[in-house]
């Protein structure tokens, strides 16, 4: 039985091809998302994750990796899942100070377009792909780069960590300073 899932950046990363002068710290980073996938005998997903990942694949990409994607095992987003990501969605409202009445938050900012005042968003399938994986009894680990800062809240039902990465830190959620080749993530975000 899958013991792990992967979230879809971790899928993506592993069938992107790399580009004309590309940092090689990325090209490893996307070598080491493979390399996890490889090693694993099925790879769990949530069905969002299907739903994201499987539309931007190419042809070519689908014959050429065939194998992986037959390893995929998808989990459905159902009722417990529905349960747990309303709590996290509801916890994380809370701590972004969002206002029962007018679902506005004190972090306002004007809208780049049009100037209006709008809400930080909040990506629902981050939540959906957590809560699956924390609704799923023999899942243990859930690996992911795109919210760790979930990993509070999901303790004890659900171990989130970024896959392993050989060459050295190439994100950086903690607003660190770091090399020039070193993406920030998101400040504040969890550490394994």
């Amino acid at each position: 039985m899958t013991r792990q899932m992967v979230d879809t950046m971790v899928l993506i990363q592993a069938v992107k091809q790399a580009v004309p002068n590309e940092p090689n710290n990325l090209t490893a980073f996307r070598q080491d998302c493979k390399s996890l996938l490889l090693g694993m005998e099925t790879i769990g997903i949530s069905t969002i994750t299907y739903t994201e990942f499987m539309p931007h694949l190419r042809d070519e990409e689908r014959r050429e990796y065939r194998e992986l994607l037959q390893k995929l095992e998808q989990f459905d987003f159902g009722p417990p899942a529905a349960q747990i990501a309303s709590e996290l969605i509801r916890k994380h409202l809370q701590k972004l100070g969002v206002c029962r009445k007018c679902w506005n938050t004190r972090t306002s900012m004007p809208c780049k377009t049009c100037g209006a005042k709008v809400s930080r968003p909040v990506r629902l399938n981050d939540f959906y792909i957590a809560a699956t994986a924390a609704s799923v009894a023999e899942i243990e680990v859930l690996y992911t780069y795109d919210f760790l800062y979930l990993a509070d809240d999901l303790e004890g039902r659900v171990d989130l960590r970024k896959p392993p990465n050989s060459s050295g830190p190439l994100f950086d959620d903690e607003g660190n300073e770091l090399p020039d080749n070193v993406l920030v993530l998101r400040k504040g975000a969890a550490e394994d």
